[in-house]
């Protein structure tokens, strides 16, 4: 489920879009027993995977253009661009505590190709 604008807009163009069946939207990574974001959507074809992170994070135009500038970029691309790493890294070790819920309910382990299986790694 989204949390925010921005993750609904990705759900929905996802749920909409020609590969919807292949789409997993908002999934979750168990950190000891903690829930954590994986990535705000992962699309599985086969041996490919996509993965997608969006951060909804406001430019501040009453700061210093520059100051503004590296505050936006930190909180977004530099944490989406961690967090994409993080996943990929991830699926690579072959981790199995991906989920689709917060409370560990529904692996996506059979959803993922094996580490070695994986394109472009």
């Amino acid at each position: 489920m989204a949390v925010n604008e921005s993750e609904f807009f990705v759900e929905q163009l996802s749920k909409n879009s020609f590969f919807s069946p292949w789409c997993f939207p908002n999934l979750f990574i168990k950190k000891g027993n903690v829930a954590a974001e994986f990535c705000d959507l992962v699309v599985v074809f086969g041996n490919v995977v996509i993965l997608f992170s969006e951060k909804d994070i406001s430019f501040n135009a009453d700061a210093a253009e520059l100051v503004a500038w590296k505050r936006w970029f930190k909180k977004s691309v530099a944490k989406s661009a961690d967090q994409l790493i993080g996943a990929a890294k991830c699926l690579r070790r072959g981790s199995t505590n991906v989920y689709s819920d917060a409370k560990f309910q529904r692996s996506l382990q059979s959803v993922f190709p094996k580490p070695e299986d994986l394109a472009g790694c």
